[in-house]
């Protein structure tokens, strides 16, 4: 079964995959080894395009941030650069401790788990982007998205992993893109744009991983509560005048 998998990518001798993770140890019996390998070869099979589901889905069902039910977010930011136009995308599986921040508004609630990080947490941030972006600029950007996490509240605790991968769909087609290289080769400082877009679009997928979550009761009748996203949004006007 595997091997019709790896036909089915191409005549390509071998591939080199990079798995990331998040600790979902307070809903989920992770020792239990209940995920087989041909669940994971389900998963490549039904992969496809189009909108992605948000909330607890997928990765995201027993995850937990911010004291709140979490999961997948996604979000994403048109640039326009040097008289072209490209795409950041940013998909977050959320899974940290900290206070919940909307828009610069903190939301203290006495009703939020408090998230003891000792048996861990993370999250996983995921970039995309048709910029034509070498390693050394996306490893830039990459570190740009923490500023979104940050506005989201989280507190970067000692058991949390903030893990960034990021790449470019342009940078080896020299052809893709002219307007854009050309601008960002003669005008360094135009990288500021994307600066920006990821700590928007990043900050705006893990509150969309809030926002989009739902109850869930987990092992030993562990239970994370979704946010009371009216309630949420109601202090942020009050707070925002």
């Amino acid at each position: 079964m595997v091997d019709d998998v790896f036909r089915s990518l191409g005549h390509v001798p071998w591939f080199n995959p990079v798995v990331g993770e998040t600790s979902d140890a307070f809903l989920n019996d992770i020792g239990g080894l209940h995920v087989r390998p041909e669940h994971a070869i389900q998963a490549i099979r039904s992969a496809a395009g189009g909108p992605v589901d948000e909330g607890s889905v997928g990765g995201g069902v027993a995850m937990g941030a911010l004291g709140w039910k979490a999961g997948i977010g996604t979000a994403s930011r048109v640039l326009e650069l040097g008289g072209g136009s490209a795409t950041m995308g940013v998909l977050v599986q959320s899974n940290f401790g900290g206070t919940l921040t909307v828009d610069g508004v903190r939301m203290p609630d006495e009703e939020a788990e408090i998230v003891d990080e000792r048996g861990g947490a993370s999250i996983m941030i995921i970039f995309a982007t048709d910029l034509p972006l070498s390693g050394g600029d996306l490893d830039r950007v990459a570190k740009r998205a923490t500023f979104g996490l940050a506005r989201t509240g989280s507190n970067g605790g000692h058991g949390s992993g903030d893990y960034v991968i990021g790449f470019s769909t342009t940078w080896r087609q020299p052809d893709r893109k002219k307007l854009i290289r050309s601008a960002m080769r003669d005008n360094e400082s135009l990288i500021d744009k994307p600066f920006v877009a990821i700590a928007e679009a990043t900050e705006e997928a893990i509150l969309n991983s809030l926002f989009k979550a739902t109850t869930i009761v987990g092992r030993d009748g562990h239970v994370r509560q979704a946010m009371p996203v009216d309630e949420v949004l109601q202090r942020w006007r009050v707070a925002k005048g």
